[in-house]
């Protein structure tokens, strides 16, 4: 994954006009990591933050001089060349990243995400795979490997305790409760939950760690490799 986080760093450093993003970056970023917000989302705050700290640049305009109509034609670049789901997800950080200033008293000045409203983005359902599907790509797994063993506990996870990719990839042994049926996962903002698992799940779980995890270093519970 990209280091955003370190690339807004170094172009906030470089800045001739709005010397003060480099205040503002590291103040956001430390209430950020005070609130333990994950690496990943960080990241992706990073990301946003740079669009529009280099387009605000390349115009010349100071951000101490930013205003809400000048967020607005940054926004309007956008249309037509990102999805609108992009645009609200940028549009959120910013606010997020003004409002925070506002808070701790650093911006004293009109905050310009003020009401600033999000597109109307026409809502699409996700296609989902069907039992027989899943039961096809379950099949394609080889079962007498540790990989491929490893890959069906991998699916069988997402598709009976519904948890996000993160959440999966960073679970460890510790957080398995066989005997319970549970899983502890953290999600968005390190919200610790417990999630149920079905008796096919547990089962499968059970078989991969007796059979081809035990023995592996580590507390992850889904290497890459043994």
């Amino acid at each position: 994954m990209e280091d955003h986080l370190k690339r807004l760093y170094h172009l906030v450093d470089g800045f001739k006009v709005g010397s003060n993003w480099k205040t503002y970056v590291y103040a956001f970023v430390f209430g950020c990591k005070i609130r333990n917000l994950a690496p990943r989302t960080l990241n992706v705050y990073a990301e946003r933050l740079g669009y529009l700290a280099r387009w605000l640049e390349e115009k010349g305009i100071d951000i101490e001089d930013v205003t809400k109509r000048d967020i607005q034609d940054y926004l309007l670049t956008l249309i037509g060349t990102v999805s609108d789901e992009t645009v609200n997800g940028r549009i959120r950080v910013y606010r997020r990243f003004f409002n925070y200033l506002e808070e701790e008293g650093l911006w004293e000045k009109s905050n310009p995400t003020h009401k600033l409203k999000m597109i109307k983005a026409e809502r699409r359902i996700k296609p989902v795979l069907s039992p027989d599907q899943i039961g096809q790509a379950l099949q394609t797994l080889n079962r007498s490997t540790y990989e491929g063993y490893r890959n069906l506990t991998m699916v069988m996870l997402f598709w009976d305790a519904m948890v996000r990719k993160e959440e999966l990839i960073t679970l460890k042994v510790d957080d398995v409760d066989l005997r319970a049926g549970l899983i502890k996962v953290y999600g968005k903002g390190r919200k610790e939950r417990h999630v149920p698992m079905g008796a096919k799940t547990i089962k499968t779980l059970h078989f991969y760690l007796n059979r081809w995890r035990n023995g592996t270093q580590g507390n992850c519970i889904l290497p890459a490799k043994r």
